[in-house]
């Protein structure tokens, strides 16, 4: 994973587990059981979730990035 964040210049924290634990609590909240692994969840800096999808949205994450998590 240290490869795909420098290859993909990653700057941010985010969560590899191999429980699994946080992807099921969070994909009750996506609304669909069949989410696809993996699931993309920012959370701000007050722990609030402002971005929650199943399926990567490149341009959604970067306005969701660029307003809340500045």
């Amino acid at each position: 994973m240290v490869a795909f964040r420098e290859q993909a210049g990653v700057t941010f924290p985010f969560l590899i587990e191999s429980d699994a634990a946080s992807y099921q609590a969070y994909r009750a909240g996506a609304g669909d059981q069949t989410t696809p692994y993996p699931l993309d969840v920012i959370i701000d800096r007050d722990g609030i979730v402002r971005y929650l999808r199943g399926e990567y949205d490149d341009a959604a994450m970067r306005d969701i990035l660029e307003i809340w998590c500045n």
